[in-house]
């Protein structure tokens, strides 16, 4: 029954490393910006860390054990586009714990990049290469390559020449405003609405004006001078907005590692909260812990749901 199990562990669980980082970057700033006791960000970023290891640990095994599967998932019109995302994990872990371990952050960026880096022009190669790709295929999670390279700077900042980080955002920028249309588009127009499976993902929206705001303030040193912060915040705040409006369809989403696509998001409109929390002070302060609050509580139920849903045989099984 093992290796069943194993064959299926699919690309997406990475979506989960990615939302537990990015709760470890909730805190850790929560703890710098708002005074938050500093335990809590240090604790999460060293399990955010032994949860990666161990879903790394699997892939590695699948793809020891079935390489046809992995190849697959290369293939496939949905789970392309999270190939990127254990890179994504590494930078985020970075950003997190930056400032805790400084040393283990710089290997771990560097390992990020070049990991996320030819993941990301693969999934775009394939995407440009004509796989037959149709509306139905485009779902928001197009969005994760993009939100990748868009966190590079968090961490980019202190470890690399402000040029790599540059290249990095200035990438994500032009991707994300290539593929908002796109994915609008599919959206509004297609004949049916994204399956019910995969309705969590509309929480994406949210993530790449959110990270594209905090790249900048990390390689801005006047930033708040300029409205760009003002103005990303606000395509940030609209996008949650316009989430909570599909409330009732999100409600109605069976359980599945899709729900995770709630996690990073948030993180990071958290994170984005703070940090215009402390410029700006006001009404934003009061949000920012709601937010901290929100994020945990969402993230600390999605770890549950998962692990039971582990537990009773529900995941890792043929789509």
């Amino acid at each position: 029954a093992v290796e069943p199990r194993l064959k299926h562990v699919p690309i997406t669980l990475f979506a989960s490393t990615m939302g537990l980082a990015g709760l470890a970057l909730v805190w850790r700033r929560a703890s710098a910006l708002l005074d938050a006791p500093a335990l809590i960000g240090e604790i999460l970023f060293w399990l955010a860390l032994v949860a990666f290891a161990v879903v790394v640990g699997a892939y590695v095994a699948k793809a020891v054990v079935h390489p046809m599967a992995i190849r697959a998932e290369a293939g496939h019109p949905v789970r392309l586009a999270f190939l990127p995302t254990p890179g994504i994990t590494l930078v985020l872990l970075a950003a997190a714990g930056q400032d805790l371990v400084p040393r283990l952050s710089e290997v771990l960026w560097w390992a990020g990049v070049g990991t996320q880096l030819p993941l990301t022009l693969f999934v775009l190669s394939a995407w440009l290469g004509g796989r037959h790709f149709t509306w139905a295929h485009v779902t928001p999670a197009w969005f994760i390559p993009v939100v990748g390279l868009s966190a590079a700077p968090l961490a980019g900042a202190r470890f690399a020449p402000d040029g790599i980080s540059w290249f990095f955002l200035g990438t994500g920028l032009i991707f994300w405003m290539a593929l908002l249309p796109l994915v609008l588009g599919r959206l509004v127009f297609h004949d049916e609405p994204l399956p019910a499976k995969l309705a969590p993902m509309m929480t994406i929206l949210i993530a790449p004006p959110a990270v594209i705001l905090l790249a900048y303030l990390r390689l801005v040193p006047d930033a708040f001078a300029t409205p760009i912060p003002q103005a990303m915040f606000g395509v940030a705040v609209f996008f949650a907005l316009l989430v909570v409006t599909q409330a009732p369809a999100l409600r109605k989403a069976p359980f599945a590692l899709s729900a995770w696509a709630y996690s990073f998001p948030v993180a990071a409109f958290t994170v984005a909260t703070i940090v215009m929390a402390d410029h700006y002070g006001g009404v934003l302060l009061a949000a920012a812990w709601a937010m901290v609050a929100g994020v945990t509580s969402i993230i600390a139920a999605l770890t549950v749901r998962t692990m039971v849903a582990i537990g009773r045989g529900a995941l890792f099984v043929p789509e």
